[in-house]
C-alpha cells in the first residue's frame, strides 16, 4: 500500500512539471523539480520567453537567457498592478531588428495608457540572435515602494 502511494505521488509531482522548464536533478531517488526562473518555449526559429517568477534574481535569468546562447539582461522594476507581469521597456543593440526580437502580446493580460488590450507579456527572439537586448518587466510593488512603469 505504501508504495502504490509513493508511486501515485511521484506520478502526481512529475506531472505537475512543465516540459519546457529548465530543471535540476536532485541528489538521491530520481526526482526532478523545476528551477526554471523564466519560462521558454522553441517556437521554429524563435523562443518565447516569459518571466514565469518576478521574484527571482536577476541573474537566474541572464543565466537561463545565456544558456540559449542569447545575450539578453531582463529587468523587473515595480509597476502599478494593471500592467505587472508585462514589457515596459525594450532596447537592443544597433542593427537588429523586429524580426531579431519583439514583443509577444496576449489580449486583456493588463490594462494600456493608450486604451488598448494587447498587452506585451514576453519576447520573442531569433535563435541565432547575436546582438544584446535589455527588457524591463513590471513586477508587483513592494509595500510602500513607488511604481517605476504605471498605467490606469
Amino acid at each position: 500500500m505504501a508504495a502504490a502511494a509513493a508511486a501515485c505521488t511521484a506520478v502526481a509531482f512529475a506531472a505537475t512539471i512543465p516540459d519546457d522548464a529548465t530543471q535540476r536533478t536532485m541528489p538521491g531517488p530520481d526526482i526532478t523539480l523545476a528551477a526554471a526562473a523564466l519560462t521558454v518555449t522553441h517556437e521554429g526559429e524563435y523562443v518565447d520567453v516569459r518571466v514565469r517568477d518576478p521574484l527571482a534574481d536577476p541573474k537566474r535569468y541572464r543565466a537561463e537567457l545565456a544558456q540559449l546562447g542569447l545575450d539578453v539582461k531582463l529587468r523587473l522594476v515595480p509597476a502599478s498592478p494593471s500592467i505587472v507581469g508585462t514589457v515596459v521597456a525594450m532596447s537592443q543593440s544597433e542593427g537588429t531588428t523586429g524580426r531579431d526580437i519583439s514583443t509577444i502580446t496576449a489580449k486583456g493580460e493588463c490594462e494600456t495608457g493608450g486604451g488598448g488590450d494587447r498587452c506585451p507579456v514576453g519576447i520573442r527572439v531569433r535563435t541565432d540572435f547575436t546582438g544584446k537586448a535589455e527588457i524591463t518587466f513590471g513586477r508587483a510593488a513592494r509595500p510602500g515602494e513607488q511604481y517605476n512603469s504605471s498605467a490606469p
